[in-house]
């Protein structure tokens, strides 16, 4: 049997309906009264794909060695020969993104065909220098995968949304119009894509976010693609249409729409809801619309008529003679799947284990996404990452020597990591821990990142987990406030200190006042300075403002609880007055 046989059986091929199915459903032309319109279908249930174009996180173009870190650099600055088609430059097919492309597929649960072949896309754009885009069409590197959705992603219950294909083509360059001119940068150009292109297995636009953010955590996860919607490495098409789910409606569905011009998730929601919104109307007015492709506008929160499609473009694919088969060995594939890190789903079924009594869905689900809270640390492990699947295919090892360190195939300590790193010994102590960990670190670093200036001491952290536990341990047993904690914190963040909470507290003199004495004479001098209590005032809340106060007398230093048992009995001695 040949090559190409012996792959046929994993494409699969649409099948049309079966002439005994298709009259099982049909209905007579006049099925309805002559002297009224149809009635509008009872209910509709939206059918939806997403197509995405990851730019793989490569250091090479997909077709030349020329370097894939093209950003800040002049215009066509970073091309080689063959990325501006001129004259007898040839394609070399690189290593690093074909590799990426296939542990991408790996995670995704994708068959990998023995060999897959690459084709040209013919059509003419001034940012195709070639004239054709090597993509492949025909022979792709990866089928039939699955994007498994939880509860984590929003979803009621779980759910499995399938993967046509995964395959490999280059990007074109970028045009620029200004002033009645264009401009082309072709620095672009020969960039590696992975296309990942799903099933219309999504049935809402709540479904398709969380599709996106799903895809976005799995790719970061493997240091793949930056998979950033907003920067442009990842970039969203959506294929909409809308089903009725009355049998007797006379339009069973609309015809299928293409929505283009998408950059984030929230505008991804946005414009299937408009989206579903007019195909609902075009069903309930017994019309199917007509195939086109849309844009999105963000100002308006609708889509637009681009062109049509009633007429499928010809771009006359043949297979490209310059480039050979992609063959690919089950060793290679079970290389790569050796080294692979802890997937997300794995991270979640490991976190909600760990912490899923003390913390909610929502803690979790920070818990599990991918950081550093920094570039630099991220692009440090990405790296690492990325260059263990090049040297499961290249290094010579076999496949149960890089499955002995895959446990260290990390990108850097994760939330959860860090989070487990600091020992919580009971469900009262992890949610305050979490609460130090999520907003209070997590917000002086991001406050870093919006400044230019990211930490990248211990992981990009920031801190050990040692020492940010130390703080709300401090603040549990009375040794230091919560203020105190916070500006405890800004010494280790922001001026890189070492030390752990009580150190730090001793040192400017942060340490709590639990001394009875001392608290009963701040809490004098603040009555005596007071106006008298307001009529009507009771003593909960009288205390409450009072402790308030004897806080700030102290300048933080006067411990709550200890403030509170002096006030109150100083507030009961003095009759309330």
């Amino acid at each position: 049997m040949s090559a190409t046989a012996h792959l046929g059986h994993l494409l699969r091929p649409a099948c049309a309906c079966s002439a005994a199915a298709t009259a099982a459903t049909r209905r007579p032309r006049h099925w309805y009264s002559s002297s009224s319109a149809p009635p509008p279908p009872r209910s509709v249930k939206p059918v939806i794909g997403l197509e995405f174009h990851a730019q793989i996180a490569s250091s090479t173009k997909l077709l030349s060695p020329m370097s894939a870190n093209y950003f800040g650099r002049p215009p066509n600055t970073a091309t080689a020969p063959f990325d501006l088609a001129l004259p007898g430059s040839m394609p070399v097919l690189q290593l690093e993104p074909v590799v990426l492309a296939l542990a991408t597929a790996i995670a995704l649960g994708c068959d990998i065909p023995p060999w897959s072949r690459f084709d040209r896309k013919h059509y003419f754009y001034a940012d195709l220098p070639n004239g054709f885009q090597v993509t492949q069409k025909y022979y792709p590197i990866a089928l039939n995968g699955a994007l498994h959705l939880t509860e984590f992603d929003g979803l009621p219950r779980p759910k499995s949304i399938g993967i046509e294909q995964l395959q490999l083509e280059q990007d074109t360059g970028k045009s620029f119009h200004h002033d009645g001119k264009t401009f082309i940068d072709y620095n672009r150009a020969g960039m590696p894509l992975m296309e990942i292109v799903t099933r219309p297995d999504i049935e809402s636009p709540k479904e398709a976010a969380a599709v996106v953010k799903s895809l976005q955590s799995l790719m970061r996860t493997l240091a793949t693609c930056d998979a950033n919607l907003e920067e442009g490495s990842l970039r969203v098409d959506v294929n909409v249409s809308v089903q009725s789910t009355d049998p007797c409606a006379p339009v069973q569905s609309t015809e299928r729409v293409e929505i283009k011009n998408i950059s984030t998730v929230s505008g991804l929601v946005t414009a299937l809801d408009s989206e579903i919104t007019r195909h609902t109307a075009l069903l309930h007015s017994h019309a199917r619309g007509s195939r086109e492709t849309r844009g999105y506008d963000a100002a308006t929160g609708t889509t637009f008529l681009l062109r049509s499609k009633e007429s499928a473009k010809d771009y006359r694919f043949i297979s490209d003679a310059e480039l050979p088969r992609l063959v690919i060995s089950a060793s290679d594939v079970a290389g790569i799947k050796a080294v692979l890190p802890e997937l997300p789903a794995a991270r979640r079924a490991r976190v909600a284990d760990q912490f899923g009594a003390a913390l909610n869905k929502v803690q979790l689900a920070w818990l599990t996404d991918v950081c550093p809270l920094n570039a630099v640390a991220e692009e440090e492990g990405g790296e690492r990452i990325r260059k263990r699947y090049v040297n499961a295919i290249s290094g010579g090892k076999s496949a149960n020597d890089l499955g002995a360190s895959a446990g260290h195939a990390r990108r850097w300590p994760t939330a959860a990591d860090f989070l487990a790193a600091m020992h919580p010994q009971s469900k009262a102590e992890t949610l305050a821990m979490y609460n130090w960990l999520a907003n209070d670190l997590a917000g002086r670093l991001a406050s870093r990142i919006d400044a230019n200036m990211p930490v990248t001491k211990h992981h990009g952290w920031g801190v050990t987990p040692e020492q940010l536990a130390s703080i709300p341990r401090a603040i549990a047993a009375g040794h230091i406030s919560g203020k105190a904690g916070k500006l405890v914190l800004d010494k280790m963040v922001l001026e890189g200190d070492d030390r752990v909470a009580m150190e730090i507290a001793q040192e400017y003199g942060w340490v709590a006042v639990t001394d009875k004495a001392k608290i009963r004479e701040w809490a004098m001098q603040v009555i005596a300075k007071s106006p008298p209590r307001k009529a009507g005032v009771g003593d909960d809340k009288y205390v409450t403002w009072l402790v308030g106060q004897v806080v700030k007398e102290s300048r933080g230093k006067a411990e709550p609880k200890v403030a509170r048992e002096v006030v109150s009995q100083v507030v009961k001695e003095l009759g309330g007055q």
